[in-house]
Parts: C-alpha cells; structure tokens; sequence
C-alpha cells in the first residue's frame, strides 16, 4: 500500500484526475516541460497537458511506446480509451496513434500510415488492427506496416499503397513484394462484385466465387486481356499458372489458358 502521497494535484491535469478516477494516488508533483507542457505521474498512469491539447493521460503498454517516441508523436490529443468493438484501447497523438490489443500488444500508427488507416475505418474498417510497427520490406526498398487483414506499403518516391482483404493474404503466399509480383502500384479497384490490386509484374484477382488468385504480365495476362478479362468468355481465374507437361497453364472459370514455346492459346469450355 502506497504512503500517503506527498504531491500535489492541481489545475487540468487535477481536473483530469478528478474527472477519471482511475489515475490513482500522485506519485510525482506536477512538472514543466520544453515548451510550457506539463507532466504528473499517478499510480496507474502519467497526465500530459499543454495549452493546445489540454489534459490527457497514458498507461500501461502504450506509454511504454509513447515514452520511446515522444518526439515522434508529439503531445496525447486523448487519453487511453477504449476501442468500441472493446478489443482493445488507443491514444491519440498530435503525429500519430497507438492501439494495444492483448493479441497485437502496442503499435504506432503515423503519417500516411495512420491517414490510410483512418480513410479505411480503422479498426472496425476492413483492414483491422495494427499487427506491426512501420518495418523495412524483405527487399529494404521501403517500408511496410501490417494490419490484421492487410498492409499498406510506401517508398519515398510514392504515396502508401493499401493491399487488403483475400488480395492480402495470397500476396503473403507468393512472397509479398520479394516474390514474383514485386511491389503493389495501385490501391484495391472494384470491378463488380470482384476486385483486383496492380502489382509490378501482375495482378491479383478475386471474386466470392473464385477467391483470389494471381495473374502475371506475360503471354497469359495478354491472351486474358484479349478476351475481355474477368467480364469475358473466360471470367476469373480459379488458380494460379502453374507448369504441366503440356507447358504453363492457368484456370479459369469457362477455360483455361496454356502457353506452348510462347504461344498462348486459349481454351473455352
């Protein structure tokens, strides 16, 4: 049991205090910063204050993040909240986010990151919760920050790309940016009922009824295009092209495409 505490609380950050009551005893008196912010360490949690953003605190997890990024992320706009599906909790930032999650723990969310995220809902969006912290790629062309049903990736040529949903999940299976489709140069188009990402050396396309499957730029994505893609004789892959003794043979849902000492002839029915 803590000691009758010798500080004192006052101003916002005591009116924080007072309106929570889940900050528990003070711990440190109330200190000035760089800049005129103020900091107050409590039993459960540490309150921030400046003129701009008021009073706000930030515990557990997240202020373990937040301690090594103060700089990066500026002064907290909230304090701790709870998410609404109840999953999790977050702060945020001037510059950025942190959500913690049991399953995920803390992660920070910044700059196009965050604004992708947020654009797509946030957690409660298609994507879900941050699974990692900004990371280099597998090539260290540039960086990468995944979600739990997506990630969105950005060089400093470019703005973030968003790969989601199924489209996600079977670029993960061909090696991500490292293996054959390379990088993604276009965010989720809708076609349909389906959809399809760009990727440098292809595409990935998926429907309900199909899933998602790749289709590489060479003489089958040629021969495909030539019969109208997805809207065509042929309609959506149902697989990857993969080599059978005949040559390199792709499905669809009406045929299939086979490719013969680079000649592609396309097969219906």
């Amino acid at each position: 049991m803590l000691d009758d505490p010798t500080c004192e609380v006052e101003g916002a950050i005591g009116e924080l205090a007072q309106a929570r009551g889940d900050l528990g005893v003070c711990l440190t008196d109330e200190r000035t910063l760089r800049g005129g912010t103020k900091r107050q360490e409590f039993q459960y949690a540490t309150a921030y204050w400046s003129p701009d953003t008021g009073a706000h605190m930030v515990k557990g997890e997240i202020e373990k993040v937040y301690s090594a990024n103060t700089r990066d992320l500026g002064m907290p706009t909230t304090s701790e909240t709870t998410t609404p599906d109840g999953r999790g909790s977050f702060n945020h930032f001037e510059n950025g986010s942190v959500y913690w999650t049991q399953q995920h723990g803390a992660r920070m969310v910044v700059d196009g990151f965050r604004d992708l995220w947020a654009a797509q809902g946030w957690e409660s969006g298609p994507m879900g919760y941050p699974v990692s912290d900004v990371e280099n790629t597998g090539d260290r062309k540039g960086r990468l920050q995944r979600f739990e049903n997506a990630g969105i990736f950005a060089t400093n040529r470019g703005g973030p790309q968003l790969v989601v949903g199924e489209i996600w999940r079977h670029y993960q299976e061909l090696g991500r940016e490292t293996g054959e489709l390379g990088w993604p140069v276009s965010d989720e188009h809708v076609i349909g009922e389906g959809r399809f990402s760009e990727f440098a050396n292809g595409n990935i396309y998926w429907s309900p009824e199909t899933g998602a499957w790749a289709v590489l730029k060479g003489e089958i994505q040629d021969a495909w295009a030539e019969t109208g893609h997805e809207t065509g004789v042929l309609g959506y892959p149902v697989g990857d092209a993969h080599e059978t003794p005949e040559g390199l043979r792709q499905n669809f849902q009406r045929g299939h495409i086979i490719v013969v000492d680079g000649e592609a002839e396309v097969v219906t029915g």
